[in-house]
């Protein structure tokens, strides 16, 4: 397998092939995944959510990330907490 590479909302998605083993990296930073027993991908920070894809799914991962920052911010904005 090549190296893969795209950016999804301003963020770099990467997947450097190995010799032994594949890296995915978002910005630079690792993150770990693994592969279900029927072939399916899995990010250990994402879990609930497999795909056969695993660019694709890394692509949702970073999506669902900016929706989860979103949330936070709104939240602490209601409370009255400084960002």
């Amino acid at each position: 397998m090549a190296n893969n590479y795209r950016e999804r909302n301003g963020h770099q998605i990467e997947l450097r092939a190995g010799e032994t083993c594949n890296e995915l990296l978002i910005d630079g930073t690792p993150l770990d995944y693994g592969q279900g027993v029927d072939g399916r991908y899995f990010l250990h920070k994402y879990a609930y959510v497999y795909s056969d894809n695993l660019m694709e799914l890394a692509e949702q991962f970073v999506d669902h990330e900016i929706r989860a920052d979103e949330i936070r911010a709104r939240s602490k904005r209601r409370n009255g907490e400084d960002e």
